[in-house]
Protein backbone atom coordinates (compact mmCIF):
# COMPACT_ATOMS: atom_id res chain seq x y z
CA UNK A 1 0.00 0.00 0.00
CA UNK A 2 1.54 3.69 -0.80
CA UNK A 3 1.05 6.58 1.13
CA UNK A 4 -1.32 7.65 -1.48
CA UNK A 5 -3.73 4.88 -0.37
CA UNK A 6 -3.02 5.21 3.07
CA UNK A 7 -4.30 8.87 3.10
CA UNK A 8 -7.19 7.70 1.12
CA UNK A 9 -8.02 5.64 4.22
CA UNK A 10 -7.11 7.60 6.33
CA UNK A 11 -9.37 10.31 4.76
CA UNK A 12 -12.27 7.91 4.65
CA UNK A 13 -11.96 7.59 8.56
CA UNK A 14 -12.24 11.46 9.01
CA UNK A 15 -15.51 13.06 9.41
CA UNK A 16 -14.45 16.16 7.03
CA UNK A 17 -17.55 15.48 4.26
CA UNK A 18 -15.11 16.66 1.65
CA UNK A 19 -11.38 16.79 0.12
CA UNK A 20 -11.50 20.85 1.16
CA UNK A 21 -12.33 19.81 4.90
CA UNK A 22 -10.29 17.38 4.92
CA UNK A 23 -7.55 19.53 3.59
CA UNK A 24 -8.12 21.91 6.19
CA UNK A 25 -8.32 19.93 9.18
CA UNK A 26 -4.74 18.86 7.95
CA UNK A 27 -3.52 22.53 7.31
CA UNK A 28 -2.73 22.24 3.57
CA UNK A 29 -4.31 23.53 0.84
CA UNK A 30 -6.62 21.67 -1.18
CA UNK A 31 -4.76 21.21 -4.06
CA UNK A 32 -1.93 19.80 -2.38
CA UNK A 33 -4.10 17.34 -0.71
CA UNK A 34 -5.11 16.46 -4.33
CA UNK A 35 -1.55 15.77 -5.25
CA UNK A 36 -1.03 13.93 -2.39
CA UNK A 37 -4.22 11.51 -3.46
CA UNK A 38 -3.09 11.62 -6.82
CA UNK A 39 0.29 10.39 -6.46
CA UNK A 40 2.02 13.33 -8.01
CA UNK A 41 3.30 14.72 -4.98
CA UNK A 42 4.27 13.15 -1.38
CA UNK A 43 3.64 14.68 1.69
CA UNK A 44 6.64 16.51 3.49
CA UNK A 45 8.32 15.22 6.67
CA UNK A 46 6.41 17.73 8.85
CA UNK A 47 3.05 16.57 7.08
CA UNK A 48 3.34 13.12 7.72
CA UNK A 49 4.01 13.16 11.21
CA UNK A 50 1.02 15.91 11.38
CA UNK A 51 -0.95 12.84 9.53
CA UNK A 52 0.61 10.18 12.00
CA UNK A 53 -0.40 12.68 14.68
CA UNK A 54 -3.77 13.52 13.84
CA UNK A 55 -4.27 9.96 13.31
CA UNK A 56 -2.93 8.43 16.59
CA UNK A 57 -0.68 6.59 13.96
CA UNK A 58 3.17 5.92 14.17
CA UNK A 59 5.22 7.54 11.60
CA UNK A 60 6.62 3.50 11.00
CA UNK A 61 2.34 2.40 10.95
CA UNK A 62 1.96 5.23 8.30
CA UNK A 63 4.56 4.71 5.76
CA UNK A 64 5.49 1.02 5.72
CA UNK A 65 3.30 -0.89 3.84
CA UNK A 66 1.70 -4.42 5.66
CA UNK A 67 3.52 -6.75 4.07
CA UNK A 68 6.48 -5.22 5.51
CA UNK A 69 5.23 -4.59 8.62
CA UNK A 70 4.14 -8.74 8.32
CA UNK A 71 8.02 -9.25 7.59
CA UNK A 72 9.55 -6.89 10.58
CA UNK A 73 6.68 -8.55 12.41
CA UNK A 74 8.08 -12.15 11.68
CA UNK A 75 11.94 -10.88 12.20
CA UNK A 76 11.47 -9.61 15.38
CA UNK A 77 9.33 -12.46 16.57
CA UNK A 78 12.15 -15.21 15.35
CA UNK A 79 15.33 -12.85 16.83
CA UNK A 80 13.38 -13.57 20.82
CA UNK A 81 13.94 -17.09 20.47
Amino acid sequence: MHIREKLRTIGDKTRAPSQRAKARALGVDHTTYHRWLAGTRIPSLEALLALADRHGLTLSALLLRVDDVRVLARKNTTKRK
